[in-house]
């Protein structure tokens, strides 16, 4: 009995570290392919940069935006109320 439970453990932990293995390899695949599609926009004159905030933005939700700039706001008031508090 006890056997056939390791067994069977055994066999769920190869499941689970093959399964991780073949998602790292993917993951790998597509950095590579990324990392081409980066290149190729810059020889072609775009922004590395930009492009990546582009991409983040658009992964972003508007909900997600919106507390974003409420936060960055809130930090840019504080920051304008202490000059005026040490001027």
């Amino acid at each position: 009995m006890k056997r056939a439970a390791f067994e069977n453990s055994g066999a769920r932990l190869l499941d689970i570290v093959t399964g991780i293995e073949k998602n790292r390899e993917a993951i790998a695949a597509a950095k590579k392919v990324e990392k081409e599609a980066f290149g190729r926009a810059e020889s072609d004159g775009y922004d590395k940069k930009a492009l990546k905030a582009v991409l983040k933005q658009r992964a972003e939700t508007d909900e997600g935006r919106l507390e974003l700039f409420r936060v960055v706001d809130t930090y840019l008031e504080t920051i304008e109320l202490a000059e005026n508090v040490t001027d």
